[in-house]
């Protein structure tokens, strides 16, 4: 059996990352649509058996700025349940997560997390830009995303 290293589908090239400026392709967005349906809705098992497919949207998704992928999330209700249903799974939700959150200092430590881009994020999601702007500048992924959460709530079936 081939062990796949998750790792490394999440280190990038940090010559040349993408400006938060520069968008993000329908591809990209389905790709991410995928990655949080597999991983809110499958169990364990399933997601071994599509790991392949998994492993190929988190390639494909290298060129989308951490932000991009918060935001696209964040504006579609499905994906958003998804995340909602993501950080249920206490197990999935801190390595997720924590993957995320890397991906986001490696912004910062390349100087690529600029106000310009959190204010564009934060009109992308219709917050205010000083809802979240410090945040970001500081760093603080956790208290960021958590107020998206309560910002993109989701009702909750019995």
């Amino acid at each position: 059996m081939q062990y796949y290293d998750w790792k490394a589908a999440f280190e990038r090239n940090t010559d040349k990352l993408p400006l938060y400026e520069d968008g993000i392709t329908k591809d990209a967005v389905d790709d991410i649509r995928f990655i949080l349906d597999s991983l809110a809705n499958k169990t364990f098992s399933q997601l071994l058996s599509i790991r392949v497919q998994l492993l190929e949207a988190l390639e494909s998704i290298e060129e989308v700025h951490p932000l991009h992928f918060i935001s696209t999330a964040f504006q579609d209700s499905e994906m958003t349940e998804n995340l909602h249903r993501i950080k249920d799974k206490e197990w999935l939700w801190r390595h997720f997560f924590g993957k995320i959150k890397q991906l986001l200092n490696q912004e910062v430590e390349v100087d690529n997390m600029q106000p310009e881009s959190v204010q564009l994020f934060a009109e992308q999601l219709g917050l205010e830009t000083n809802e979240i702007i410090e945040y970001a500048m500081q760093a603080d992924w956790d208290t960021l995303v958590d107020s998206l959460f309560e910002r993109f709530p989701v009702e909750k079936s019995c």
